[in-house]
């Protein structure tokens, strides 16, 4: 694999009335191309839960938005108390444990060996640089994270959260997760959402 593939240039743009910045990651165009036809037959192979609603074909937040709803007026009508915890992951691709992935990747039967040895080269060795008023630093290698701006890192991303604990009702819109208690009381929601939670964190 080229290593112009494996390489981002990112380009920190000052964020409108603040004084940080947003990087821009700018890879390569043609590792981006081959990147989707990996990224397709990926998701021919590996299935990600039906309530990960985020960057899927037919299916959207505004979809998320009304299962929500739905979930809140059908308590509603049986007298219920019903509520929701709504939390991120912050700086979601960059925490990305790309060894841990990779081992949830092997041990799915489903994939093709040529597709694992591909996405492993592919995680393997990649580098960034940063370009800031037309200079342009030396590159570093980096070991964790996946790249931002690539189509194949999306897939891979909702793969490695796949395994979190959720129930039927809660909802995860790529990095965003709604968790959801339907019970008799409020003190019953209380404590099904911290057992959620709980459980999210162990």
């Amino acid at each position: 694999m080229p290593t112009s593939w494996k390489r981002a240039v990112i380009h920190p743009i000052p964020k409108p009335k603040s004084p940080e910045f947003h990087p821009i990651s700018l890879l390569s165009q043609i590792g981006q191309i081959c990147e989707r036809i990996v990224t397709w037959f990926l998701q021919s192979e590996a299935t990600v839960r039906p309530n990960q609603l985020g960057c899927r074909a037919g299916v959207s937040a505004i979809d998320a938005a009304r299962l929500a709803h739905h979930s809140s007026a059908v308590s509603a009508s049986l007298k219920r108390s019903f509520a929701g915890i709504f939390l991120e992951i912050a700086k979601a691709y960059d925490r990305v444990h790309t060894g841990i992935l990779f081992q949830k990747l092997s041990t799915n039967p489903t994939i093709s060996p040529w597709l694992l040895r591909w996405i492993h080269t592919w995680l393997s060795d990649r580098s960034i640089a940063v370009r800031f008023q037309g200079c342009l630093c030396p590159f570093a290698q980096i070991r964790y994270g996946l790249p931002q701006g690539s189509p194949l890192s999306v897939l891979l991303f909702q793969i490695f959260i796949d395994d979190i604990p959720l129930g039927d009702v809660d909802l995860l819109v790529m990095d965003d997760c709604a968790l959801f208690a339907d019970k008799e009381t409020s003190e019953g929601v209380y404590s099904a959402l911290q057992s959620k939670l709980d459980l999210i964190e162990a």
